[in-house]
């Protein structure tokens, strides 16, 4: 067997926040994880690493932009920057899995977080050089494979 991979095993621990979060492996060997966990509108972390196959690239003023249209699995837009360079891709999932974790706060106050998994593909990657505009896309990355997460609400 040859390949890359993870595993994962989900915990909550309360206090939990909600989060976007992703990893993905490319056919040349590259393999990109963003995330960004967030409350009250406000960012609390926000992050994509992205290694090309030849070289770490680390961003840190990341957006993501969740497009659900009708009752079909969303899609995420994501961007993000540093000094030096600027990286856009969609992330595309096929499946959809969700949990829900409750639990009463005091015994009175009753809370939720949902967390939704979505094994997905990347696509439109563009990874550009600010000084000089030379650009690492999609094509020269290979097939992707990888999984994202969305979790909503709040676990006290």
């Amino acid at each position: 067997i040859q390949g890359s991979a993870y595993f994962q095993r989900v915990f909550v621990n309360a206090p939990a926040i909600p989060w976007y979060w992703g990893i993905f492996h490319f056919e040349n060997g590259g393999v990109l994880t963003y995330f960004k966990p967030h409350l009250l509108g406000k960012s609390i972390k926000k992050e994509i690493t992205f290694f090309d196959g030849n070289k770490m690239h680390e961003l840190t003023d990341i957006d993501i932009k969740l497009k659900v249209s009708g009752e079909t699995i969303p899609t995420f837009t994501v961007s993000g920057e540093n000094k030096h360079e600027k990286i856009n891709f969609i992330v595309n999932p096929y499946s959809h899995s969700s949990w829900a974790f409750r639990r009463r706060v005091l015994g009175i106050i009753s809370n939720k977080l949902t967390y939704n998994e979505y094994p997905a593909i990347i696509s439109d990657l563009k990874l550009t050089n600010k000084k000089t505009g030379e650009k690492i896309i999609s094509e020269d990355l290979g097939n992707s494979v990888g999984n994202a997460e969305h979790t909503t609400g709040l676990l006290l």
